[in-house]
């Protein structure tokens, strides 16, 4: 129940009677926190007023009135609404939204003493992860949504944090927050903040680090840190012991404290805490999009800082050490806080050796160039941005685990494209790219398709990833049409690869071979979709072509258009008849190698015939002759994780009509080596413009 009478010392109302004041609900060094009653409004509110041994001292008066300052310039479900400001009996005030709590201090103490929190479940939950994420996703938002309207906190800490009714976390008490755009008030060179959560430059403030939203973003990992593991990343019973371990050293890591904590999520807590600001999230959004990113269980695009720079950084911060102990010793000194930790990181991490050759597969050890690195996220497809490896001849480069774009840029202006799911424990990846030169790719019948940001929304069930998911995609060209077997054989014949099994019996190094049908016709075995082989084929092919095979994302984007047509000509109308080679036998009905080529030769078409069954930009056949593969991993149902041994398959083959495939369903799974081999599945392939 809440006590009617205002606390001692204290006017019973402020604002001639606008505001009621009630019981006390907090006291700190500047003041009292209030329950006040809006009598107009009919509404409980929270009232902070300044101490009035205060009230005379031009610095703290100055700083609660920023405070107010900055909280009313900040509209955001996530961050305390300032209502009202004044001065009654010489104690400045102001009103702002009642919060019913509990703050987020309270909860972790909760956890750690065992007992059930308000608003948060067990600490050994399997949701606990989750909610976490959630959790500081949202209060990055808030703190995204400040650092627009130009205020920085400096204060992020959980105490700070509290629950509004509906569940959201909420910033409260802007007390140390600094207007980007006015000048600073207190001393530029002052420690300010709470102790365990301040970042480095405020725990040793420089001009070579100043105070920025990434001061903020530290104190938020600070806090999912605490989330993850109920501990805090330093802790010491000496401020300058604290502070010192603040400003030089780096944090035990979270899943040595909580191995149950997923990889992402460290990774996220890991760039956030970065001691140096560079190496951080640039902005609260990004760190927030990347919580999201590990809830839908997608590609975050957080890196932690390369060892290498991680020392400078400490070398730099160490520089007074050095100084008094000699640079062999004072190394020796900054390496023992950071090495045991680095080296572990860099061990893990896998190797990337990447060779040249030409078309013919010879070596061309003094071919120059840049390589970088793009995670891919494994369940969308989508390409991240870019990070620079090192020149050509690339050995041994320290990569990251997981799927990624590999991109090679010759210096006389060609771009090579490579995909490679990248393995952990220090493995070293071979990877040969072909050198060929842009004109190479001139006779390729390609079609430009921009940028943009591909929504699939879908009113039916489907296996597609990316329904309901925006996905980014850059600038590309697909074929027109998929790989003939006369652009195949080319191929085999450059680099000796083996043909598929499917070929066994033909003549297939003849061109222009013709091969009868059932019905007694012949058909131009060149002009057909290459058919027969694996995922792993199709990338090899794509690789010495200079091209690679599309995401799922980009040949959906290609077949359906922003109108999201389910056919690509775009009749959608129920009682339309599909176009092209759509009438065939059952795909699946063949028993033997030379049965599937017979089925095969009887019902699919040469793959530049049927333009009434292109796409309004003229890319033909993605619907009705062969199945398509892509470089997109497979998403299980259950659970929601890519599968690296599936890659989909996209677009139905002869048999479309028969089985009611439309774009809109077309997507299956397929293993990635042998066992995904079929009579009626191809490819075709793909190039980005601004890889």
């Amino acid at each position: 129940m809440v006590d009617p009478s205002p606390p001692p010392g204290l006017p019973s109302a402020l604002g001639d009677g606008a505001i009621e004041l009630r019981g006390e609900i907090g006291r700190g060094g500047m003041g009292v926190v209030v329950r006040g009653f809006e009598v107009a409004l009919g509404r409980d509110v929270a009232v902070k007023l300044l101490a009035p041994r205060l009230a005379n001292e031009p610095e703290v008066l100055a700083r609660f009135r920023r405070e107010a300052q900055a909280v009313a310039r900040l509209r955001h479900p996530g961050i305390v609404a300032i209502h009202s400001l004044g001065t009654e009996q010489g104690m400045p005030w102001y009103s702002m939204d009642l919060l019913p709590g509990p703050g987020l201090d309270r909860e972790l103490a909760a956890l750690r003493n065992g007992t059930q929190a308000r608003r948060l479940p067990s600490f050994r939950s399997t949701r606990w992860n989750e909610v976490v994420a959630d959790l500081v996703a949202a209060v990055a938002e808030a703190l995204a949504a400040a650092h627009e309207a130009g205020v920085i906190h400096r204060d992020i800490k959980p105490s700070n944090l509290m629950f509004a009714g509906n569940g959201q976390p909420t910033i409260v008490d802007f007390g140390l927050a600094r207007i980007v755009d006015q000048s600073t008030i207190t001393d530029p060179g002052a420690v300010q903040g709470t102790p365990h959560y301040m970042s480095p430059e405020q725990a040793r403030p420089s001009r070579h680090a100043p105070i920025d939203p990434r001061t903020d973003i530290w104190s938020l990992g600070v806090v999912l840190y605490e989330l993850l593991t109920l501990e805090r990343p330093f802790a010491s019973e000496s401020l300058h012991d604290l502070l010192e371990q603040i400003a030089t050293r780096a944090p035990q890591r979270v899943r040595e404290r909580n191995p149950d904590v997923p990889q992402d999520l460290e990774t996220i807590c890991l760039v956030a805490m970065a001691r140096h600001p560079d190496d951080r999230y640039p902005t609260a959004a990004a760190m927030a999009a990347d919580l999201r990113r590990f809830l839908a269980h997608r590609a975050i695009t957080a890196r932690p800082a390369p060892w290498l720079r991680r020392l400078r950084h400490a070398l730099v911060a160490h520089r007074r050490s050095l100084a008094v102990a000699g640079s062999v010793g004072g190394v020796a000194l900054v390496a023992g806080f950071i090495a045991a930790d680095a080296w572990s990181e860099y061990a893990r991490q896998p190797r990337l050796t990447v060779t040249v050759v030409d078309p013919a597969g010879r070596p061309l050890p003094a071919a120059a160039g840049e390589v970088s690195l793009r995670p891919i996220d494994p369940l969308s497809g989508e390409i991240g941005a870019a990070r620079a490896l090192g020149s050509l001849p690339l050995a041994d480069a320290r990569a990251l685990a997981g799927p990624h774009r590999i991109v090679v840029r010759f210096r006389e202006g060609a771009v090579a494209e490579c995909v490679r799911d990248l393995p952990a424990e220090g493995i070293t990846v071979t990877v040969q790219v072909t050198s060929r030169p842009r004109t190479d790719l001139d006779p390729r019948a390609m079609v430009s398709l921009p940028a943009t940001v591909w929504h699939n929304r879908q009113e039916t069930p489907t296996t597609c990833p990316n329904r309901d998911r925006p996905v980014r995609l850059g600038a590309f060209l697909l074929d027109r049409h998929e790989v003939s077997n006369a652009q195949y054989r080319e191929f085999l014949l450059a680099r000796s690869h083996p043909a598929p099994p499917l070929w066994q019996g033909i003549d297939w190094r003849q061109p222009g071979l013709r091969l009868p049908r059932r019905d007694g016709t012949l058909v131009e075995f060149d002009q057909l979709p290459v058919v027969g082989i694996s995922w792993l084929d199709a990338v090899a092919y794509a690789e010495w072509a200079g091209v690679r095979l599309p995401t799922h994302a980009e040949w959906e984007w290609a077949a359906r258009g922003p109108e999201l047509r389910s056919v690509p000509w775009g009749d959608a109308s129920a009682n339309a008849p599909l176009r092209g080679a759509v009438a065939g036998a059952d795909c699946a009905t063949y028993t033997s190698l030379a049965d599937g080529l017979q089925l095969y030769l009887d019902n699919a078409a040469p793959v530049d015939s049927h333009p009434d069954a292109a796409t309004p930009e003229g890319i033909l056949h993605l619907l009705g002759n062969v199945d398509e593969f892509t470089e997109t991993m497979h998403v299980a149902k259950d659970p929601d994780r890519a599968e690296p041994g599936y890659r989909y398959v996209m677009g139905g083959a002869w048999d479309a009509a028969a089985a009611r495939v439309t774009l809109a369903n077309a997507h299956s799974p397929r293993t990635i080596g042998d066992d995904g081999r079929s009579a009626y599945t191809g490819f075709r392939c793909a190039r980005s413009l601004d890889p």
